[in-house]
């Protein structure tokens, strides 16, 4: 599930400053999704159309560790607007 172009990005261990722990960001990890560049694609898809998610698909990050998660992704968005 992971892309070309992780390796290239912020890994999402980045996240854990933002509220998030090794063991949330774990089914990410596991699923080959290690940038938050690529966590930051598959959230904006989820929030378009959960129901189509890969995001959803994802084993053991059900809708309440979506939802942190995509959390933690805007305070780490608005840490670099800011």
């Amino acid at each position: 599930m992971g892309t070309a172009t992780d390796a290239d990005g912020t890994p999402i261990t980045a996240l854990h400053r933002y509220g998030t722990t090794w063991h949330q960001t774990r089914p990410l990890r596991n699923a080959g999704i290690t940038t938050v560049e690529a966590f930051a694609d598959l959230a904006a898809q989820h929030e378009n159309n959960p129901a189509a998610s890969a995001l959803a698909d994802v084993p053991d990050l059900g809708p309440a560790r979506i939802a942190m998660l995509i959390a933690a992704l805007r305070d780490w968005n608005a840490h670099l607007t800011a």
